[in-house]
């Protein structure tokens, strides 16, 4: 069997330097930056905006302005429960809700946002 697989990539400015940081595979990533012509920043080169903000699960507070708290699985060997901000407007939701990994973070999302991702 292959051991290579593939990727929609968006190359659009925003879309790209939102996604390309949770990419784990470096190689993953150099494709993407030449097929789209575009190079992935840090968060100090000014993108810290489209980071992905963590907030306390519990409380569900440590949101800026505009952002709801949605909760995800809790790991079962450190108990910790994954939680991250989300932005609930159309546009953002939309072009980050096909990227969340973790199984129970999409269903809290959506009811938070009363939006269904597609």
């Amino acid at each position: 069997s292959s051991e290579t697989w593939a990727q929609c990539v968006d190359c659009t400015e925003v879309a790209f330097q939102e996604d390309c940081g949770a990419w784990s595979d470096q190689k993953l990533v150099g494709a993407a930056e030449k097929e789209c012509g575009l190079k992935c920043s840090s968060p100090a080169s000014g993108l810290s905006t489209l980071d992905i903000a963590r907030c306390d699960a519990g409380t569900r507070e440590g949101c800026g302005a505009g952002l709801v708290c949605a909760v995800g699985s809790t790991d079962a060997s450190s108990g910790d429960t994954y939680a991250q901000c989300v932005d609930c407007t159309a546009e953002e939701f939309d072009n980050a809700c096909p990227y969340w990994a973790d199984p129970k973070l999409l269903p809290d999302a959506e009811a938070l946002c009363d939006r269904t991702c597609y």
